[in-house]
């Protein structure tokens, strides 16, 4: 039985959203509904919660300092804010504390897509440890160089959304947190986004920069760990290039989507960077298509982000879908040794296995194409 937490000062609210969601009482979820901070964080004194749902202005303690408290005394407990007054200005907060950012009046099938989608996940990596490491977390390390080079794009007078854009792909962690916020119902919740070009533009500039402050003032002390910068350089370097060749390989109307679950697969690492190399790996890919999930990014992205690890299916009398194009693209950039992400099963991707599975002519490109980048 997993225990859900709603939170909000308004009496008249909790009472909507206990009858909304009533038909989940005995369907696996036990709710319990509180009004406000500091009875919500009474009542998980007394027993633990898998899913706490907040509003975001309160009085007393309100959504962000409540969330704050939650991350850090019950890390393995998922944050979600459900809130009819939240700002553009509070986005970068809202992105640094909470998993995901619903909006009131919420759909009440939303929300239970929401809540059931990452305790299902959950469920999935079954190893605690893991689970509680990745919903802990509010912020990646980020590529130094990535993000120096973003700060310029964004400083520059002659910046645009593809300037932008082009910059973020260097830098997975802000990539990550972009596409977390703009996938949020704030903005379309009828509407997906895996362009990070897309995601500018309706982000703004302002914004992803203000995401880029919030980013900087959490980081740790050394954002690298054991990896080092050259080894955190590396990593991003290989989630560009797979991004990269994804994008190649998958059917047109699949492009964004393949880019995206190229660029982010290696999220599980960077999460788990602390722990070392021998967190890489199988682990790496659960637990970050687990964080993907936690951070709203679409349900196509995480399942090709988990089974970037599972047998590679490519065949010549067909076109890949989205997951074998990401798994073979990163079966390609693994064997050419740009970076690595720990995981690199299947076969040697030899000129007879590309032929065989239809993608030599597309691989030959891209390699040309980097040859021309790196030249």
């Amino acid at each position: 039985m997993n225990r859900i937490l709603f939170v909000d000062d308004e009496p008249h609210l909790l009472a909507g959203l206990r009858r909304m969601l009533q038909i989940r009482q005995g369907a696996g979820w036990a709710m319990s509904f509180v009004d406000g901070g500091t009875a919500a964080l009474e009542a998980m004194q007394a027993q633990p919660f898998d899913v706490v749902v907040s509003d975001f202005r309160m009085p007393g303690i309100d959504g962000a300092q409540l969330l704050a408290e939650v991350q850090m005394r019950y890390p393995q407990t998922v944050r979600l804010i459900l809130s009819g007054y939240t700002e553009q200005r509070d986005l970068a907060t809202l992105a640094s504390l909470a998993h995901q950012f619903l909006t009131k009046p919420c759909d009440p099938g939303e929300l239970k897509r929401t809540v059931d989608l990452t305790l299902a996940l959950g469920r999935q990596c079954d190893d605690d440890h893991v689970r509680a490491e990745m919903s802990g977390i509010s912020t990646l390390p980020s590529s130094p160089s990535g993000l120096q080079h973003l700060i310029a794009a964004l400083g520059s007078a002659s910046s645009d959304t593809k300037l932008v854009a082009r910059a973020l792909q260097r830098d997975v962690a802000l990539s990550a947190k972009v596409l977390q916020v703009v996938n949020s119902s704030f903005f379309a919740p009828s509407r997906r986004t895996t362009s990070l070009e897309e995601a500018v533009l309706r982000l703004g500039v302002q914004t992803i920069g203000s995401l880029v402050r919030t980013s900087q003032a959490s980081t740790a002390p050394d954002p690298t760990g054991p990896l080092g910068p050259e080894g955190l350089e590396l990593l991003n370097d290989h989630a560009l290039e797979t991004a990269r060749l994804a994008r190649r390989l998958a059917k047109p109307a699949e492009r964004d989507d393949a880019s995206c679950a190229g660029l982010l697969h290696v999220c599980g690492h960077l999460a788990l960077v602390a722990g070392g190399p021998d967190a890489f790996g199988e682990t790496a890919a659960h637990a970050g298509a687990y964080l993907l999930t936690l951070w709203g990014l679409p349900p196509e992205v995480v399942e090709a982000v988990a089974c970037l690890s599972g047998p590679v299916q490519a065949r010549p009398d067909r076109q890949l879908d989205l997951v074998s194009a990401v798994q073979v693209a990163h079966v390609v950039v693994e064997s050419e040794h740009i970076g690595s992400c720990g995981w690199s099963g299947g076969p040697v991707p030899d000129r007879a296995w590309l032929e065989a599975a239809g993608v030599f002519d597309e691989v030959s490109a891209w390699k040309a194409e980097r040859r021309d980048r790196v030249s």
